[in-house]
């Protein structure tokens, strides 16, 4: 969900419970290299956040903008994906998990994960 969501999650869970928020990500290269990987992921997260989405202000989540998209899916560098895990962390979240996907048709290469560990890490 985007990062608004999670300050709302926030405000109606109070400073005690626990806030777990995941965040889709496309890694690549940059975000023109992972623009329609993004917006493919995008597409098949919309159909149960519909509704969701509306209460955030997207009055047409079904039109998947670029705005939408972005929200939705993090995507581009390593240093992209630990801006938008920050985000999440500045609006209340205790935990952020990644649900990381990758421009080619293979898993995430540990090579991968390496460059963003890094960036998460420090």
């Amino acid at each position: 969900m985007p990062v608004e969501y999670t300050r709302v999650a926030r405000t109606a869970l109070g400073g005690g419970g626990l806030l777990a928020v995941t965040q889709l990500c496309v890694l690549g290269r940059d975000r023109a290299d992972t623009a329609a990987p993004a917006r493919t992921v995008a597409a098949a997260a919309l159909p149960n956040r519909r509704d969701l989405l509306r209460g955030l202000g997207y009055e047409d989540p079904d039109a998947l903008g670029r705005r939408l998209v972005d929200a939705l899916v993090v995507h581009g560098g390593a240093e992209s994906i630990a801006d938008r895990v920050q985000e999440h962390f500045d609006a209340g979240a205790d935990h952020v998990s990644l649900h990381l996907v990758t421009t080619g048709s293979d898993s995430p290469s540990g090579q991968e994960w390496e460059r963003l560990a890094t960036h998460l890490i420090n």
